[in-house]
């Protein structure tokens, strides 16, 4: 099955304030002309959701594998319930890339 192809920028979080702002002085029309606004911060594949950013709808899910980066402290923010199950792999030495595991008992 073909990977969906996306372009940059189609794909990221709810837009943060500064975002809102810079997009609030160009006006909605031309920040959609440019593509600066996202279309989704979701996209599924196979069955399987990929959530961009750090409020992914878990409400349905039993698993979440969360990408964690020194760069980006931020937690995602999970639905009530879910238990952490550690750190399942570690990627990079300068930028240290983790993958953790929540799963709901």
């Amino acid at each position: 099955m073909p990977r969906p192809q996306l372009r940059r920028l189609e794909m990221l979080p709810s837009l943060n304030s500064n975002w809102q702002k810079m997009i609030g002085k160009l006006a909605h029309d031309l920040a959609v002309v440019l593509k600066l606004i996202p279309k989704a911060d979701k996209i599924e594949h196979e069955g399987i959701a990929y959530v961009i950013g750090d409020d992914g709808d878990s409400v349905g899910a039993s698993r979440v594998w969360e990408i964690q980066r020194k760069s980006y402290l931020t937690p995602a923010r999970l639905a009530e319930g879910f238990v952490d199950k550690g750190i399942v792999a570690t990627f990079g030495e300068i930028e240290a890339t983790q993958l953790q595991l929540f799963e709901r008992p």
